[in-house]
């Protein structure tokens, strides 16, 4: 299986936006749908806990491969 690759760019901008810019704004845009009684305010809160999941997964996923490869890595320069 081929293995997918991602820039350390890529993973930053996807960590930050998981971990700090998704969660924060869709708890501030629900807040103020439920809080000026806007009809879907619960509906945007979910979408974007279900983006944000998904965000998370793949952030788990290429952390894994990353520690993975350096555990290699770094076992094949202790051979040598």
């Amino acid at each position: 299986m081929k293995k997918l690759k991602m820039t350390n760019e890529t993973y930053d901008a996807i960590r930050a936006i998981a971990e700090f810019w998704l969660p924060a704004s869709a708890t501030m845009v629900t807040a103020i749908m439920v809080a000026l009684n806007i009809p879907g305010g619960e509906v945007v809160g979910a979408i974007a806990l279900a983006v944000d999941t998904f965000l998370g997964g793949i952030v788990k996923y290429y952390k894994y491969q990353f520690d993975k490869d350096n555990q290699t890595q770094a076992a094949e320069d202790d051979a040598q």
